[in-house]
């Protein structure tokens, strides 16, 4: 019982399951509720590099692009205002 099992007259059938095949997920959480609960809230009360928090938001968009799923316009305007007040207008070139 090493993961795998044996069918009698058949091929030796892994008890792993088939990673490659569809997987059906559902959010939890909407893009909305997340930018009004967490980058709203964190933004508000943020005292460090505002690149961070930048940082946080592309990877937010990377997980939402692969996920298929809309965000808020709020967190686009976020994205903007973070580089402007670190004065780092250079990458801000980058969002645009």
């Amino acid at each position: 019982s090493g993961g795998c099992e044996i069918d009698a007259g058949g091929p030796l059938v892994s008890a792993i399951p088939d990673l490659d095949r569809p997987r059906t997920t559902s959010t939890i959480i909407s893009p909305d509720e997340i930018f009004k609960n967490v980058f709203a809230v964190v933004e508000e009360e943020m005292s460090g590099d505002p690149m961070y928090m930048l940082a946080l938001i592309v990877e937010y968009y990377r997980s939402t692009a692969a996920e298929k799923l809309k965000v808020p316009p709020g967190l686009h305007v976020l994205m903007i205002q973070l580089p402007v007040r670190g004065e780092r207008y250079a990458e801000l070139g980058q969002f645009v």
